[in-house]
């Protein structure tokens, strides 16, 4: 394959994998909040849709960060 190729597919391949695993962090550290205040306060658990489409642009945003971060990064340690 044409070295422009690989780099392009580690580009994505890095975008969608940041992405996907700060989305599951985002949930995993949402949902264990709610079952703190759940336990300490006796508060209702409520998972609204607004939070989760929060969620979804920060993890977003920040995945395409840390994707061109890294992307960057190994491109360098292989000049």
């Amino acid at each position: 394959m044409n070295q422009k190729t690989n780099q392009f597919e580690y580009f994505l391949v890095m975008t969608i994998l940041c992405v996907v695993v700060l989305f599951i962090m985002g949930l995993v550290i949402y949902s264990i909040g709610e079952c703190i205040i759940w336990l300490l306060i006796g508060g209702d658990f409520i998972f609204s849709i607004e939070f989760l489409k929060k969620i979804i642009k920060a993890s977003l945003w920040a995945g395409l960060v840390v994707g061109i971060g890294m992307w960057f990064i190994e491109y360098k340690l292989r000049r």
